[in-house]
């Protein structure tokens, strides 16, 4: 039918097509997931993030804006630093890149770099993103 439809949903709410539509992998945008919800320890972020990149697959999301939080309670950011570990060692096998919100600025090499290889993100990117150290955002496998 056309209409919108969440990423995640299993089919339309208005006609219930099962199947993308045409075109969906090239128009979709910066799904959001919220690893901080409900205080989590290393290891449920962790559950939580390979059951949704998993969920996520097939989609035709590409950029995922993993909102993890920072440590600013004062006890360090433990799921931010266990995140970036994992995707430093390839953990995440459906992640092909990722960037640091703490580096996307303009200005910074980062954001140059990531606009230049997606160029879709330059009209994507929203500001609460810029320079967030308690976000990272993921590029999926097309």
């Amino acid at each position: 039918c056309g209409n919108a439809r969440s990423a995640l949903a299993s089919s339309c709410p208005f006609c219930g097509a099962t199947e993308l539509p045409d075109g969906a992998k090239k128009v979709a945008g910066i799904f959001t997931f919220n690893l901080e919800v409900g205080l989590p320890s290393v290891d449920q972020a962790r559950e939580r993030l390979v059951e949704k990149l998993r969920q996520l697959e097939d989609t035709g999301v590409q950029f995922v804006k993993v909102i993890h939080g920072y440590g600013s309670g004062g006890r360090g950011g433990a799921i931010k630093n266990a995140l970036i570990a994992d995707l430093q060692a390839g953990f995440y096998k459906t992640v092909e890149n990722y960037f640091r919100g703490d580096d996307l600025l303009p200005g910074y090499s980062a954001y140059a770099q990531c606009t230049k290889l997606y160029p879709q993100l330059k009209t994507q990117l929203t500001k609460d993103i810029y320079g967030n150290p308690g976000i990272t955002l993921l590029i999926l496998h097309p």
